[in-house]
């Protein structure tokens, strides 16, 4: 019989859990600044990318770098809570190496849709991000069954939905590309945020899980 077992606060992972969130909210926040700023941007036609062209490029760098930092710090919160052995720690590494790919995007955004080195290393590091998050919801959705069902269902959906939405993105009409990027970033997004918010419960002392 599975029995509850109350966790005590960590101070460590409740500051990644308050990195994860800002780093989401930043994601968000300056895209919205980017739209508003790059004259002519069109949100519905035109991709994330194509942001980091003008000179306010720099807008949405740095909030995909916030984004990312943001991954990195959820990824070691989530290693050091550790609530499925082998699977989670794959998990949670896998959750820094994908900052680190976002981080890669981000500075290479300016080259996307070009030729050349740059262009290369952009859309194989998309690529990596579609591999990557899909893997990392996957292997630890196991692991949250530990506190609930529901979180278990969350993250194993989200891998489910990833895995058949993402590779859409790059078969969508051009007059769209840019929605429906969008769309399906808010999935990694949502995601990140949720599993930053159980960090911060844990770091309080506030979650319990099933030994």
């Amino acid at each position: 019989m599975n029995e509850k077992t109350e966790l005590s606060g960590s101070p460590l992972l409740k500051i990644c859990g308050v990195i994860g969130i800002i780093g989401c909210i930043a994601a968000i926040a300056t895209d919205i600044i980017g739209i508003i700023v790059v004259k002519d941007h069109n949100p519905i036609s035109e991709t994330i990318s194509s942001l980091a062209i003008e000179k306010s490029a720099w807008i949405q760098d740095m909030g995909l770098d916030f984004y990312a930092a943001g991954m990195i710090a959820c990824g070691i919160g989530l290693y050091v809570l550790n609530l499925n052995g082998l699977r989670w720690k794959i998990g949670s590494v896998l959750l820094g190496l994908l900052g680190i790919d976002v981080i890669l995007i981000a500075e290479h955004n300016q080259y996307a849709g070009r030729e050349g080195v740059g262009a290369s290393i952009h859309i194989q590091c998309v690529y990596a991000l579609a591999v990557l998050f899909a893997a990392i919801t996957l292997l630890l959705s196991f692991g949250l069954r530990r506190i609930g069902r529901n979180w278990y269902r969350y993250s194993l959906g989200t891998a489910i939905v990833w895995t058949v939405l993402a590779p859409i993105f790059f078969f969508v009409p051009t007059n769209i590309d840019g929605a429906y990027e969008r769309f399906i970033s808010l999935i990694t997004i949502s995601w990140v945020a949720a599993m930053s918010w159980l960090l911060i419960k844990r770091g309080q002392g506030k979650l319990s899980f099933t030994s």
